[in-house]
């Protein structure tokens, strides 16, 4: 009876060590546990809601999925009756389109860079200057300063509200250099090169401080550039490197951190004052609690795909001097706000942030 208790013993210990070691398992990409929301404190009345949410990249793309992790959160927390339903890929159309609905209301949330709502908020231009910001703890305090809040309010009089209020969706999670040459922290190796940007001024002026040759194109036409001599070189985020293929064709991989990045999680503002405050109160919530898991995604498949290129023999630099680059680039705000790309006393105001 004895041997026989001792066995049922060491049984149940086995399956506590099973069920503890399951528990401790978890990646750091898979979804963060949440707990379902109490439909009941939900305004009884309140009939609920369909929205649309729209993306650029395929549904395997970071910020696809964690945008159907974000939509089915909302779903679980409202006992279903907040649905939202995901497009990804462009579904809803390309970026102008997108932001376009969004603001007309057609569209009721849309994941994206920050960046191109620069067109809307002048403020947001200084996101892209080259090497401003000295690491991310910088460029976060950013969205404290009464610049991101003139931002905030232009972006609501187009009636479009940021939901990510800890601004965690960490994009790239950095930028790097994909190039057809050697490349390092020295200037030398960046002198004459032709680096493909997109249409932007502070893409032309950055990299014209660094002595290279900017020249625009469209990235999809980037690769065949690349291909016969037109470009040598092109400034992306390594979520970029396979979706266009350049790990097929590039030589050397330099890690700048030109500029820190957030991808912008923005919402038709008509439609979340519809709301009631309890399920603002959610969403809010649910973006911030999205875009950790978002950025484990991103830095997850930043480090796969940079270690396929090692396999592939492409030189992969992450840890350069870059600190020529930053000298050559230290008087680049100014210059953009003397040029009217920038507003006045910007650049001093994120210099004073350190």
């Amino acid at each position: 009876m004895k041997k026989g208790m001792k066995r049922i013993s060491l049984f149940l210990a086995a399956i506590m060590l099973m069920s503890l070691c399951i528990g401790c398992g978890q990646r750091a990409s898979d979804p963060p546990s949440t707990s379902e929301e109490n439909a009941d404190m939900i305004a009884p009345d309140w009939k609920g809601a369909t929205l649309t949410l729209g993306t650029l990249n395929p549904e395997g793309n970071a910020d696809s999925v964690a945008a159907q992790w974000f939509a089915d959160q909302l779903s679980e927390k409202t006992g279903g009756r907040l649905k939202v339903n995901v497009y990804p890929h462009a579904q809803l159309g390309n970026q102008s389109v997108q932001i376009e609905a969004l603001t007309m209301g057609t569209q009721d949330f849309f994941i994206g860079g920050m960046e191109p709502f620069a067109s809307i908020a002048k403020e947001l231009q200084v996101l892209t200057v080259f090497f401003l910001f000295e690491n991310q703890e910088q460029f976060q305090k950013f969205f404290t300063t009464q610049y991101y809040a003139d931002a905030e309010a232009k972006l609501a009089e187009n009636n479009i509200v940021a939901i990510n209020k800890a601004y965690n969706w960490v994009k790239g999670p950095y930028r790097i250099l994909l190039s057809m040459k050697h490349v390092d922290g020295s200037l030398d190796t960046i002198k004459g090169l032709t680096v493909r940007i997109p249409d932007q001024e502070v893409f032309q002026k950055s990299w014209r401080a660094l002595g290279a040759a900017p020249t625009v194109l469209a990235l999809n036409e980037t690769y065949l550039a690349m291909q016969q001599g037109l470009v040598d070189s092109v400034d992306l985020i390594p979520a970029s490197i396979a979706s266009n293929g350049f790990q097929d064709i590039v030589k050397c991989i330099l890690k700048t951190n030109a500029f820190p990045q957030r991808e912008g999680v923005m919402m038709n503002k008509t439609t979340m004052d519809s709301l009631p405050e309890e399920i603002q109160e959610i969403i809010y919530e649910t973006a911030d609690e999205a875009g950790d898991y978002y950025t484990s995604l991103v830095e997850e498949a930043a480090d796969k795909i940079l270690d396929e290129c090692r396999d592939k023999g492409i030189e992969v630099i992450e840890d350069a001097d870059l600190s020529e680059w930053y000298a050559a680039c230290a008087n680049l705000g100014y210059d953009l706000e003397a040029s009217g790309y920038l507003p006045s006393g910007i650049t001093d105001a994120i210099k004073a942030l350190k």
